[in-house]
């Protein structure tokens, strides 16, 4: 970096790297001055070197208290249980050696297989669980010195144990330390007043502009210019709010084991994140307009796309130009069994329909409807309340928890928070009567002549009206949510003390018990079960153990069928085989046999399984040279140039996916190579000063901290740290077996790069996993559990039931795996931007797939809510043939997906399109909004529909709007897939459907 650059930093940004490296640098003087001071170092024995090795590994320094305290209890717990492990071991290989004598097969055979059997185990553990990756690795970096140095072992000693025990315990008191004197942790409670604030303020802010591109006459003169900068700014608050609600549960994780000061618990406050992020998923707050990714656009005009001369294939009932919807309810009827029957027709011509669409613009209204300026008022009106409350909720909790945010809106109440909640109320009422004026717009905007207008002129204006509904009942939600946003933070203030005062970190385990029904917990669980009351239990028990059975696989399904045995038997061995037959296919036998043939099954396919056995088998291969017969060379190189580095490289180097392995092999190689040579040239220069090596140590660890913490290569800068120290110390240690220092950094690099060399080669071509391979599973178990999601919610809506009831405890627990399932996807992805391979692969393309999956489950968890308010009788048993047919039609999709997916293989060329019914649906539903329109015109003001009526409606409208959002997504989705394994074609370029009377597929 110039000279020149280097001055214009800032002094602030001087400070803050300063006080970022001030821990560590400290952490590392404290390890060098150990091993420099002759007592201290005693109780390391001959691994006292391993110091800084072990803290840059294992423990090194973080900036906050909480990680680093967790750090240390699972490094030390993992050190401890490898060097008990290791003590047993030797105690067997040690009554070996005084038995068959020193160095002996038996005793060699058992150090060999228990090394391996540590291996498989702590190799499963870092596979199953990452977040033990440390634990499990310091549990075998030890180990491997202590089984493979002691191989001629036939006395136990107290140094086995304590030695690198020692080691451990220091390393970890260096690490935490720094951290307990000069990290001042209170960056999770910072942090957390920081998102919830900001949520809020963000949520404020985007929730005008979001309407805004919904509906706003005053700028009618100016949309198309308005259109991109209200996109932008949308899309920009869309993201911040989304990215601040996510880590909302880790900070609050963090800051629930942190001693708290503050007014209330901080365990209360996880009621108010569950309500954020339920906000956060309403439409309004998110993006009102969508634009497919770049590689999906590609995609779909790929499959959609029609070449030059060819028009898109329509179904009959869309065939002839000039006709138009009916207006009877009669004519409504035949419009929907003709749908019904194109839907259902065996006919492929019929069956396969995709509607011909623009997909590179963006989803918006291509006529933005003039609504009533009453309703437009009171939607203004209730936007302003909304915001008035946030501001309030905002403030409220500031107060509560002594949170000092510097968002602009945090902390400035126009009024206390119970005036916000009855002016809201006032609000959300008046929206609730105006929307009546919605469907006498939207009823006049109908043409009164059947001949009157193009029908893909009238589908248009349908569709926005659709839209218009779906964002007005998407305000009339988010208002209830912020009214019981309201009520979480009164019952919070009511139920805090006066002042502040300290709270003790959470106990895992204990705080459940602590909850009571008058806590801001019963609220929380509120909103866990918010359709639980409505819940017929004794109807979903009947159905679920319908559908369980029908579900069930052959094998499964036996437990419930009756086995028929024969009654007599005439010979010994007919009574031998009856016996056989009843003890065979008893109940609880077949169950067994069924769970024992899944748990051999899982075994047999398991990754975690894979990964061990081939860690374990690399570490057994390195590390046979050390079980060799006594003064043979192998067993000579092992102990001179201690080959353990070997074993030791081959362990870190080896990770869970083969692309990822290039890369730490690569970066472990650069490490290794800078670390060598900067302890060779501080060696030279310190020669054996004690004074010196700990001064020129401590500068070392500076650039590797930097490294470590401010730069995309932390690996280079732990490899680094791993390298110096033994090098530098290990002559001044007397340690060196009369080697020079340029032998020593020599072997030394070469030890490691063996490690390197041999992971590669093991993770290439041994079971090799790559992350391409396991992104393609998870994104087909996500499509596995959405299809369940969705089948849960088609047999909640089918229910013979004029109440939609659902249990939201099973929703729940399935949103949150397909939650997991999206973030594991998405891990995979920046795994595979950081991977080395030799196919191409469109990275873009499985981001823009991931994308539209979290796009698709949000969209279904807003059906779901929104069917709490649909009329059941007009919106779904009077139509009940659409309905299985848009059920099966999209349970179809997802299902094809998933095996696509999960196979790797082509799709059908065409697959049954949802779009299909749902045009039944959506036409049925906009002449039931124009026929009550005639009854409100024609009954006058004495016979009006009632409110809830006219809400039903417009909830009908908007689960259809949705339903069509899904519909868009499916389509994007199987583009995807299509371009990704393509298909399998049987039709090749069609011919025009217009050139004669028949149609295409």
């Amino acid at each position: 970096m110039p000279v020149k650059t280097i001055m214009r930093i800032p002094p602030e940004t001087w400070w803050a790297t300063g006080k970022t490296l001030l821990v560590p640098t400290i952490s590392a003087f404290l390890s060098f001055i150990f091993v420099v001071i002759r007592p201290l170092s005693d109780l390391g024995g001959e691994y006292a070197f391993l110091v800084y090795t072990t803290l840059i590994l294992f423990f090194f320094p973080s900036n906050s208290i909480v990680v680093q305290v967790e750090t240390t209890v699972l490094g030390v717990v993992g050190s401890t249980f490898g060097l008990a492990w290791s003590c047993a071991t030797l105690a067997v290989a040690a009554y070996c050696g005084r038995t068959y004598g020193p160095a002996s097969q038996q005793s060699n055979a058992v150090i060999g297989i228990s090394l391996a059997l540590l291996s498989l185990i702590c190799g499963f553990v870092r596979s199953w669980a990452p977040r033990l990756t440390a634990a499990s690795r310091i549990a075998l970096f030890f180990p491997i010195f202590l089984l493979t140095a002691n191989t001629d072992v036939t006395e136990m000693q107290s140094a086995f144990f304590l030695d690198q025990f020692y080691v451990t315990c220091f390393a970890a008191a260096f690490a935490l330390l720094p951290v307990l004197l000069f990290a001042h942790d209170t960056t999770s409670r910072v942090r957390l007043g920081e998102l919830v604030t900001g949520s809020l303020n963000t949520a404020s802010e985007l929730l005008p502009v979001s309407l805004s591109s919904v509906i706003d006459v005053d700028l009618a003169q100016k949309l198309a210019a308005l259109e991109a900068s209200l996109s932008g700014s949308q899309n920009r608050l869309a993201k911040t709010l989304k990215d601040s609600v996510t880590r909302l549960d880790s900070v609050l994780h963090n800051y629930s084991f942190e001693f708290a000061r503050s007014r209330i618990h901080p365990t209360t406050l996880q009621a108010i994140v569950k309500m954020l992020q339920r906000l956060s998923r309403n439409p309004l707050l998110g993006p009102t307009s969508h634009v497919p990714g770049e590689r999906i656009q590609h995609a779909l005009n790929r499959t959609y796309g029609t070449p030059s001369g060819f028009t898109t294939p329509v179904t009959p009932q869309h065939a002839q130009r000039g006709r138009t919807l009916v207006a009877s309810r009669h004519s409504i009827e035949l419009h929907k069994e003709k749908a019904a029957r194109a839907s259902l027709s065996p006919r492929p011509k019929n069956v396969f329909v995709f509607e011909r669409r623009d997909h590179s613009r963006p989803r918006s209204m291509a006529h933005k409807p003039t609504a009533g300026a009453n309703l437009i008022a009171a939607s203004r009106h209730l936007v302003d309340s909304i915001q008035k409350a946030m501001r309030n909720a905002s403030g409220e909790l500031c107060e509560l928890c002594g949170w000092q945010s510097r968002a602009p809106l945090a902390g400035q109440k126009d009024s206390s928070v119970l005036d916000a909640k009855d002016e809201l109320e006032y609000a959300l009422s008046r929206l609730q009567q105006d929307l009546a004026s919605l469907l006498d717009h939207l009823g006049a905007h109908r043409p009164k002549s059947k001949l009157s207008r193009d029908i893909e002129d009238d589908d248009g204006t349908r569709r926005d009206h659709f839209r218009l509904a779906f964002y007005m009942t998407s305000l009339l939600d988010l208002a209830k949510d912020v009214l019981d946003l309201l009520d979480l933070v009164i019952a919070l203030s009511r139920q805090s003390s006066p002042t502040t005062r300290w709270f003790l970190p959470k106990i895992p385990g204990f705080s459940r018990f602590r909850k009571d029904p008058g806590s801001p917990h019963a609220a929380e669980r509120a909103l866990d079960e918010i359709d639980d009351e409505r819940v017929d239990e004794e109807m979903i028990r009947q159905d679920e153990e319908d559908f369980t059975y029908n579900e069930m696989d052959f094998a499964t399904a036996s437990l419930y069928r009756t086995r028929h045995t024969p009654s007599e038997a005439v010979t010994i061995s007919d009574r031998i085989v009856v016996v056989w037959r009843r003890a065979w296919d008893h109940p609880r036998i077949v169950r067994g046999r069924i769970v024992l043939s899944k748990f051999l099954n899982t075994l047999k396919t398991s990754p975690h399984i894979y990964f061990a056995i081939k860690l374990a088998g690399g570490i057994s291969l390195l590390a046979i040279p050390a079980y060799l017969s006594p003064g043979s060379r192998g067993r000579e190189w092992y102990d001179r140039y201690r080959g353990a580095w070997a074993v030791v490289s081959y362990m870190f180097v080896f990770e869970t996916h083969t692309g990822a392995i290039f890369k730490v092999g690569l970066y472990r190689f650069l490490g290794t190579f800078f670390g060598a040579v900067a302890a060779f040239v501080c060696s030279v220069i310190a020669k054996d000063n004690p004074y010196a090596l700990v001064v020129l140590a401590a500068a070392l660890s500076i650039p590797i901290s930097y490294l470590v913490l401010m730069t995309r290569y932390p690996v280079i800068g732990v490899v680094a740290g791993i390298t110096l120290p033994p090098l530098l110390f290990i002559t001044f240690l007397g340690h060196n077996d009369g080697q020079s220092r340029f032998e020593v950094a020599w072997t030394r690099f070469v030890e490691i790069n063996i490690g390197i060399v041999a992971a590669v080669l093991v993770g290439s071509f041994i079971w090799p996993n790559h992350a391409r391979v396991r992104y393609f599973q998870a994104v087909s178990l996500t499509f596995e559990r959405a299809t369940e999601y969705y089948l849960r919610m088609s047999r909640d809506l089918l229910r013979p039931s004029l109440v939609y009831q659902g249990n939201a405890r099973k929703y729940n627990r399935l949103e949150s795996e397909l939650r997991t399932l999206i973030s594991s996807c998405r891990l995979l992805i920046s795994i595979q931007r950081k991977e080395v391979s030799l196919l191409p692969r469109p990275i873009k393309l499985y981001a823009e797939v991931i994308d539209a999956a979290d796009r698709l489950v949000e969209t279904l968890g807003e059906i779901r809510l929104l069917r709490f308010s649909v009329p059941r009788q007009t919106a779904v048993f009077d139509v009940m043939p659409l309905r299985r047919e848009l059920i099966s039609a999209i349970l179809i999709n997802l299902w094809a997906l998933n095996q696509c997916f999960r196979s790797r293989s082509p799709l059908p060329q065409y697959l049954p399109s949802p779009r299909v019914p749902l045009e039944g649906i959506m036409a049925y539903m906009d002449e039931l909004a124009r026929s009550s329109r005639r009854s409100h015109g024609d009954a006058g003001d004495g016979e009006d529909l009632e409110g809830r009526d006219q809400l039903g409606i417009l909830y009908g409208m908007a689960e259809n709007e949705a339903l069509g959002e899904a519909c868009t997504i499916l389509e994007e989705l199987v583009a995807a897939a299509g371009t990704l394994f393509g298909t399998r074609t049987f039709l090749g370029k069609p011919r025009d459907p217009h050139s004669s009377g028949d149609t295409t597929a």
